[in-house]
């Protein structure tokens, strides 16, 4: 081999160790770090994304998620189906964030309908999984439940949430309201005080639409969600085009005084209530009381503010405490102390009329076949945005005979909640709740938020 050759393969050599050289570097600075889902076993793991930092391999490969009851079908009498089932998850530190789930369900001519569903289960939780109203094409005869191991996603509660001292999340007060005869109903029950437009949600909005879904050639819809949308508003007009009333689509006074005239006692007043001289109702506050002093005051200055009657003493309220004060020639704080409360309650006794008001609790059939109220409180340091609570009712052999749930938003910290859950389709009656169960997912990191 000449010297020339050889110079050639030197230079060559150098030039691909260079090149050589540069592509390591290159791929050493963009090689991703060892994660536990990268499906390669790199890092401290023992096994393919397990073992090490990562979760154990004996809770990848064999999930500690147990069938406790078996789904069970509840036929509903408007040919639909209600379908629950419990798990068990026996590890005390590590929770499904993620997982899906799969129900199997037979016909008696072998037909099936695969239902597809994902969901989270906590460490060391028995949870209850309720799925409502759900559209069948036969009249199922078994079900299967199959779940997906490979979709878990593993996780622990987030730092500050502490699963083995308790359950930070408390129901209290549930209760079963069955719907009131019609015939047994007082009439004269409604009272109109306010000036309800499209948009709005407020207490008084329900109590429209009920006495407008009498008629259902005014109210055909006949939906009572304390909203104030666009349904609502034709039937209002429909409503005013009846009795020669300007048509505008909102409740404003000669419409008011139809409405009282028609289903209530004919004079815009309300129940009365008696304050308590003891306690003073300030700024940032909440509670039954806090309602009522709303609602006397949009009947003694036509207070109506962004929140309307929302049971929370905020800006709005106190600036309506004020001028109330101002009005009597009372201390202007704008909170209501003892001066203040007992004149509420001289007025309120002025107010209060001789004929029966609503019961907060009553409703009619066409409203819901049943309901289930109760209170919530979180009592974890986070605020949530959703969740869910559900319900098992049970007959007096402690059989459960329907199932239900309502979601839950704006989880706040240290506040109690009221919730409640509606049926629409024929139930049993003489039922109890005989499960009750709150499901937030507290694993789920932006689930999780600071601030009101």
């Amino acid at each position: 081999m000449d010297n020339r050759l050889r110079k050639q393969i030197i230079i060559g050599l150098i030039f691909l160790a260079i090149i050589l050289a540069i592509s390591g570097g290159i791929y050493l600075a963009v090689k991703p770090n060892p994660t536990c889902f990268d499906n390669k076993k790199n890092g401290n793991e023992t096994g393919v994304d397990c073992g090490g930092s990562c979760i154990s391999c004996d809770l990848k490969y064999n999930p500690p998620l147990t069938i406790k009851t078996e789904p069970i079908i509840l036929l509903t009498a408007n040919n639909k189906a209600n379908i629950y089932f419990q798990l068990m998850n026996t590890d005390n530190e590590w929770g499904a964030e993620k997982f899906s789930y799969h129900l199997i369900l037979t016909g008696p001519n072998n037909e099936t309908q695969q239902l597809d569903y994902t969901d989270f289960i906590l460490p060391h939780e028995m949870k209850t999984f309720v799925i409502s109203q759900i559209d069948i094409n036969f009249k199922p005869q078994s079900v299967e439940l199959s779940i997906d191991k490979d979709s878990i996603i593993w996780q622990k509660p987030i730092t500050g949430i502490n699963l083995q001292v308790g359950n930070p999340f408390i129901i209290s007060a549930t209760k079963v309201i069955e719907p009131i005869d019609s015939t047994k109903i007082t009439k004269n029950l409604y009272t109109f005080t306010k000036t309800l437009v499209l948009g709005m949600k407020d207490p008084e909005v329900t109590n429209l639409q009920k006495v407008l879904s009498q008629t259902p050639s005014i109210y055909p819809e006949g939906q009572v969600t304390g909203y104030f949308g666009k349904a609502t508003e034709a039937a209002v007009k429909r409503f005013q085009a009846k009795y020669g009333i300007r048509v505008t689509g909102e409740v404003g006074p000669q419409t008011r005084d139809k409405l009282n005239e028609l289903y209530g006692s004919g004079s815009a007043v309300t129940a009365s209530y008696i304050f308590d001289t003891n306690k003073v109702l300030k700024l940032g506050m909440q509670g039954y009381d806090i309602q009522k002093l709303q609602e006397f005051l949009a009947l003694d200055s036509g207070y109506n503010p962004p929140g309307m009657v929302s049971g929370t003493f905020d800006k709005a309220t106190e600036n309506a405490v004020k001028e109330f004060q101002k009005k009597y020639d009372l201390p202007v704080t704008g909170e209501v102390g003892k001066l203040t409360a007992t004149k509420l309650n001289e007025l309120a006794q002025e107010l209060a009329p001789s004929s029966p008001q609503t019961i907060p609790e009553q409703f009619e059939s066409y409203e819901a076949t049943l309901k289930v109220e109760g209170l919530f409180y979180n009592s974890a340091p986070f605020n949530f945005k959703q969740g869910e609570i559900v319900v098992l009712l049970c007959d007096k052999n402690n059989n459960v005979k329907t199932i239900g749930s309502t979601p839950l938003t704006n989880i706040l910290s240290g506040k109690t909640k009221d919730f409640t859950i509606s049926w629409h389709y024929e139930v049993s009656t003489g039922l109890t709740v005989c499960t009750s169960e709150v499901h937030i997912n507290v694993l789920d990191i932006n689930n999780a938020f600071i601030g009101r």
